[in-house]
């Protein structure tokens, strides 16, 4: 292997990455289990404590939650912030919670739960205090 295939490679992994703005996003189960107690439970909002369970039903759901989120927070588009994400559902709506990773952007909220209504098509995005 030579130096121009290794930096080829390289480079190649770099674009790859900043490519895909879904990467910066992981499932928590932990975040599940700290909205279920804090939110809901059953038979209220129930977020999926269960990794692919979770992203199974939430990842249809994710790139809307995305989008809403940055429409209201504009900084936590930065492609520099990573996210855990869990998902909950009820009756009426999907919900998509957010808590940044790392380093946090100031006017981007540590915590956000984005609810997606089944029944109307309402978006609302509610932030909560750090603890």
């Amino acid at each position: 292997m030579n130096a121009t295939s290794i930096a080829a490679g390289l480079l190649a992994f770099a674009l790859a990455s900043l490519s895909d703005p879904m990467a910066r996003f992981t499932y928590s189960t932990s975040l599940a289990e700290q909205m279920n107690a804090a939110h809901g439970a059953p038979p209220a909002t129930l977020f999926i404590v269960d990794d692919a369970r979770g992203r199974g039903l939430g990842d249809p759901h994710l790139l809307d939650a995305i989008q809403a989120l940055i429409r209201v927070f504009p900084a936590c588009g930065s492609r520099k912030l990573k996210f855990v994400y869990a998902y909950g559902q009820d009756t009426t709506a999907n919900f998509v919670a957010f808590s940044q990773v790392g380093d946090r952007a100031p006017k981007c909220p540590g915590t956000a739960v984005v609810s997606l209504s089944t029944v109307s098509n309402a978006v609302t995005v509610r932030s909560f205090p750090e603890a």
